[in-house]
This record gives C-alpha cells, sequence and structure tokens, in this order.
C-alpha cells in the first residue's frame, strides 16, 4: 500500500517527467524541424554571380562583349545579348566568334541586329553547350518588376571582357534610368560608371545582380549609357518570346 505522501512524492516525480519529456519534444522540434528536411533556396534568394553571363565577342577585327540571355523555347539555341555597334565590322557573310570562360571559341549560327536601337542578337545551335550552360547557371537573371523599379540613384554593376580576354567588374550608381541621348537617337540608361575598351555589349546589373541593359558606350568622365532591358525586349519580343 502507498502512503498519501508517498503519492505526493509520486506525482511530483511524474510532473518533472513529464516536464523535462516536453522539453526534449520542444528542443527536438526547434532543432531539427520535426523531422522535414530543410527546403532549398529559392531562385531569388539564390546568390547570383553576373559575371558568368558575360562572355567576348570577336567580330572581325573588332572585339567587344555579350551576355547570354538564355536558350530557346526547344532548348537547341542560345541566345546572346550585344551591342549593335560591336557587329559594325563584320564582313559579308562573315560572323561573330563567341569567346567562352574556357577559351573555347564558338561561331554563332546567325546575328540580327535592330534598325532603331544599339543592340543585337547572336544565336549558336549547339544542345550539348546549352545544357552545360544551364546546368552551370550561366544565363543571366531577368526580374521585370526590379528593372521597373529602378530609380536615379541605385547602385550597379557594368561588366565587360578587355582586349586582353580578362572580364572588367565596375561599380556605380544610376543616373538617369530613362534618358533620351541624342547621340544613340533612343532612350538610354545614364549611369556613373567607368567601362573599359571591350566592355561594349556586356551587362548592365542592379546591386542583387539581376539584368539592367546592354552597355553601349562610354564617356572619359566616367559616364556610360545602356540599352534598357524593357527596350531590348520590344525591339526583339518575336525573338525573345
Amino acid at each position: 500500500m502507498i502512503s498519501r505522501t508517498g503519492r505526493i512524492r509520486q506525482r511530483k516525480v511524474n510532473r518533472r517527467y513529464l516536464s523535462f519529456l516536453t522539453l526534449l519534444i520542444i528542443t527536438a522540434f526547434l532543432i531539427g524541424g520535426c523531422g522535414k528536411e530543410p527546403e532549398p533556396p529559392s531562385e531569388e534568394s539564390a546568390v547570383i554571380s553576373p559575371e558568368k553571363s558575360v562572355v567576348q565577342v570577336k567580330a572581325g577585327n573588332a572585339v567587344g562583349s555579350a551576355v547570354l540571355r538564355g536558350v530557346n523555347a526547344e532548348g537547341n539555341k542560345i541566345i546572346l545579348l550585344t551591342a549593335g555597334h560591336v557587329l559594325d565590322n563584320l564582313s559579308t557573310g562573315e560572323y561573330p566568334v563567341v569567346v567562352f570562360d574556357d577559351g573555347t571559341e564558338v561561331p554563332c549560327d546567325s546575328y540580327e541586329s535592330s534598325e532603331s536601337a544599339d543592340a543585337a542578337i547572336l544565336t549558336i545551335e549547339d544542345i550539348e553547350l546549352a545544357e552545360k550552360l544551364q546546368r552551370e547557371n550561366c544565363f543571366v537573371k531577368e526580374n521585370r518588376e526590379r528593372f521597373d523599379s529602378m530609380q536615379d540613384g541605385d547602385p550597379c554593376i557594368a561588366i565587360g571582357g578587355g582586349f586582353d580576354g580578362e572580364k572588367s567588374v565596375c561599380t556605380g550608381e544610376i543616373l538617369d534610368n530613362w534618358i533620351y541621348m541624342e547621340d544613340y537617337a533612343q532612350y538610354m540608361i545614364w549611369a556613373e560608371v567607368e567601362i573599359h575598351p571591350g566592355m561594349s555589349g556586356g551587362g548592365l546589373f542592379d546591386s542583387e545582380g539581376y539584368f539592367l541593359g546592354i552597355l553601349s558606350g562610354g564617356s572619359e568622365d566616367g559616364q556610360l549609357a545602356a540599352v534598357p532591358f524593357s527596350l531590348i525586349l520590344s525591339e526583339f519580343h518575336n525573338s525573345l518570346d
């Protein structure tokens, strides 16, 4: 027979045991997520490396840059964007050559230049290369909402190749996100960023690495003009859908 005092002691021990057990369960839940595996980071939260999306372009005796935009719907064509003037020195029947980071040179199968903007599209038909670039996350990241929310004074990054094949990464800020420039006879992005020869056709990105436009030209006082992403979509809407 258990006395009243014994029953009281037993209840106290049981309460301590239950409290201890409850604490263990809560701790396990907080640490282990109740047995669930952690979800992978979303595309928006993943670290973006825009340098990987910029390559060198050889066009006749000219050297410029281009941005890896993506692949077509069939997945057999790589689509690149560059500045139209980079292709000005091509002879009839000649095609641009894209130089990738590993030194591989691949001739383009076709190209198309805009008649009203300093922009052009290059295409390479190579399924294996397209799959490789997708696996390595080399294509530029686009977000129309981020582009539309761009403000004067926002930080930006200009990336392009040089004549020696080395990439240049230059930082600065947006001076005007939509300004008409007589020299180009079109609306451009104007930014305070110093760029170097060979960077034409490269990319302008926001501080998080999202694509803003194509580098078109620079001045001696450290300013550049870029063809806006929205204008490129408008010019080549049939090819970029």
